[in-house]
């Protein structure tokens, strides 16, 4: 069993309440808590021809009160968004060259798998869903304190705690459904799932882009100047078939591990 805290407690009262929380903690070998970095990117040159390359520079994480913090390992969750408001990447790590920072999920697969990802994953990678909005199985916390639901439910599981519920302020766009929204605790368990199963994607250099398209583009133009209009469309229809099919090969040959 395996448990993921996607809050951050970060008020502290002095209840018995945080007292047992705490206690509870430092009994559980495999549970992570969760964190959130605040990030800056800064321009850095990478070379003597004036390239420049944007790095991430952690300024503070926000955290847990200090007894949790010491109590357990945590996990940052911010999420990345793509231009169009989308999140398709995920962050495994983040290192800013005075600390490696790892991700709420490569801190949850580390305590299933024993390995440590920042050696084997970049600090970012595009995660295949495994689960769209609300597939994955869910239960009441109420439940679970009043033991309506039993501890040995939750065997040889993963359980993951955070908000499920409209007005939480996180959830977030998906690519496997453009009707619903899905909650941020759902993200991670699909991005631990991702590197679990391994299906976390590379994506293809921009070099290599700009290689095939050039190279499509170069048939074609040669082949409308050479040839006749029945030879030219052939070529199209050959380039049509062939570009979906040679994509789908590097689809499946891009996992990471």
């Amino acid at each position: 069993l395996v448990i993921g805290m996607d809050i951050i407690f970060s008020g502290e009262n002095g209840s018995d309440g945080e007292k047992r929380l705490v206690n509870a903690v430092e009994n559980s070998a495999d549970a992570i808590l969760a964190s959130k970095l605040e990030t800056e990117s800064k321009a850095v040159k990478t070379d003597s021809i004036n390239r420049y390359e944007l790095i991430s520079y952690v300024k503070g994480e926000v955290t847990a009160f200090d007894a949790l913090r010491e109590a357990c390992e945590q996990g940052f969750t911010n999420i990345i968004l793509d231009d169009d408001g989308y999140v398709r990447r995920f962050y495994t790590y983040i290192d800013d060259g005075e600390k490696v920072y790892k991700s709420f999920a490569v801190k949850v697969a580390e305590k299933i798998t024993g390995e440590d990802y920042t050696k084997i994953l970049p600090e970012t990678a595009e995660i295949q869903y495994t689960s769209k909005p609300d597939e994955f199985t869910t239960v009441s916390m109420a439940d679970v304190l009043d033991k309506t639901i039993p501890a040995s439910y939750f065997a040889n599981s993963i359980v993951l705690i955070g908000a499920h519920e409209e007005g939480m302020l996180d959830s977030y766009k998906v690519p496997v459904d453009r009707a619903n929204q899905m909650y941020g605790v759902e993200c991670q368990a699909n991005a631990i799932n991702a590197i679990l199963d391994n299906k976390l994607i590379a994506s293809l250099p921009l070099l290599a882009e700009a290689v095939i398209a050039a190279t499509i583009t170069a048939v074609f133009s040669l082949a409308a100047r050479k040839c006749r209009l029945r030879t030219v469309t052939a070529v199209l229809a050959g380039i049509l078939i062939v570009y979906p099919l040679f994509s789908q090969i590097l689809f499946s040959v891009s996992k990471l591990r």
